[in-house]
This record gives C-alpha cells, structure tokens and sequence, in this order.
C-alpha cells in the first residue's frame, strides 16, 4: 500500500519580524540606561521635578519665586521664558539656563569689561557646586604675598562683581583660603588670621564701594584645611590660595529643615544630661 504523503507545510515569511521587534526593544532598554546614567545636575533636577508636581498639582509656585531670590525677576518674561525652555529640555551643562546658570553669564559679561580672557583664566574661576556660584579669587593676582589688603590694580575686578552681586537677593559668603605652608609675618601669627582678614577685605569692598547689603554677606577664614588639591606643588599651593564668593543658592522650603532637626536632636541631648553634675570632691 503506497504511503500517502503530507503536504509541505507553507513557509512563514515574517518570522524576521520577531527577531527584529527583540532587537528594536533591546536598543531602546540601551538607550535608557546611557541616559539613565549620564551626567545629571541632581540640585537642578530636584527644582524642575518639584517645580512641575506643583504647576500641575495646585499651580501655585513656578520658577518666580526663585528668580525672585536671586534678582532675575526684573528680566520680565525672557528669563522665566528661559527657565521653562530649560526645564522641558535635556541639560547640555550642569547649571545651564538655571537661575544660577542667569546669574554666572551675568558676572561673567561684567568681568569681560575689566579684564580680557587669557588674563581671567590665571585670575578667578566660576563654577557652581552644591553651595551655588562660586567666584574663586586668586590670592597670587589680588594680594601681596602675605597681605590682606587687595591689590590696586585688582580692586576694579572686585568692583565689577560688587555691582552684580548689588542686585541679587540672597545670602553671599565669602571664604578666605591660603596653602599649607606657615606664614612668616609680624602681622598675622598664623594663616588662620591671614585667610579670615583677606575675606574680610573682600566683603569691606562690597559693602563700602558696590554697595552690597551687608546682612546678606559673611566672612570665614579656613587656612589651609580646605584645599582644592594637594599641596605638594607650588602649583598647587598657588590654586589653594584663593578667596572664595559663594552666592548660596536659595533653599526650598520644606516641612522639617536641617536647622530644626538640628535643634530637636539638640534639646533631646541636653534633656537626657543628669540635672546636676556629681559631687566630686
């Protein structure tokens, strides 16, 4: 008896749309996770993220009330338009477009008048950090070797970031900072004198000639115990002396801050002291 045969069973043309559904949807997951990782300005990110939950929760807060803070509102709508463009865009660069970010081009175009590039590279950096702006003077271009007063030919460079700062509504310290090295001056037995005199030379400037409030501003000496790098070159110890203007960044305001907690922890130590010190005698 002949076998009958089986038909062919016909051959499935898409099958190659599985295999490339999988590979479409593992280049996606890629893609997310070198997003995911990349370089991200946690502060900034915190702001935009709380900026948006209340726009569309209660829409009572936007991006004013920090402008407000720094004294970019009276750039009317541009900077707020700025701000808001920023916020639906991927960051370019850490602080870029931020209220900090408005404030660091403005110092920088103020300095452009007083001093050209190449000189500034040598002479004061801007950065933002976790504190805010940050202006570091170098102590080798705006002091004499073991001086607290400002260099003459400095004190316009000063001048022109005193009428910045004049505008702006937060809170500005400014840190004195010298190398590891001990100073040999009948005026200042130590660099702890040197380094807090130079940041109060700093803020008398911005107070008496910019016009600074001076509620708003600080002075703190540190001596060689918050170095940038190590001092273990003249190179190094000449980047580690430097004066310091933070322009802080304005804080949020949350429900249970720093301080508070600080002084809850505070008052439960002192409650749990014994009311009156043991007889020892």
């Amino acid at each position: 008896m002949k076998r009958r045969s089986l038909p062919e069973e016909p051959s499935n043309v898409d099958r190659w749309i599985v295999s490339y559904a999988d590979f479409i949807t593992l280049l996606f997951a890629f893609f997310v996770v070198m997003y995911a990782i990349s370089s991200v300005d946690a502060r900034k990110f915190e702001r935009i993220s709380q900026g948006m939950k209340t726009a569309f929760v209660d829409g009572t807060r936007g991006a004013q009330p920090i402008l407000s803070d720094l004294g970019l509102a009276e750039q009317g709508g541009a900077a707020t338009s700025q701000i808001e463009a920023t916020a639906m865009a991927p960051d370019t660069e850490a602080g870029s477009g931020s209220p900090l970010g408005l404030l660091r081009d403005r110092v920088e175009s103020a300095l452009g008048t007083v001093m050209d590039p190449e000189a500034r590279e040598q002479t004061l950096r801007v950065t933002l950090d976790d504190r805010g702006l940050v202006l570091s003077l170098s102590a080798q271009e705006f002091f004499r070797p073991g001086r607290a007063k400002i260099s003459r030919d400095m004190e316009p460079v000063v001048d022109s970031i005193g009428k910045v700062l004049s505008g702006i509504h937060t809170g500005i310290r400014v840190e004195g900072h010298t190398d590891d090295k001990p100073i040999r001056s009948g005026r200042y037995p130590s660099n702890w004198e040197l380094s807090s005199q130079r940041a109060t030379s700093v803020v008398r400037r911005l107070v008496e000639v910019s016009n600074v409030a001076p509620e708003r501003l600080s002075a703190a000496g540190y001596a060689s115990y918050r170095p940038l790098v190590r001092n273990d070159t003249d190179e190094n110890r000449a980047v580690n002396r430097r004066v310091d203007i933070i322009i802080l960044a304005p804080v949020e305001d949350t429900d249970d801050p720093a301080e508070i907690r600080q002084e809850r922890e505070l008052s439960a130590i002192i409650k749990r002291l014994p009311a009156s010190l043991p007889d020892t005698r």
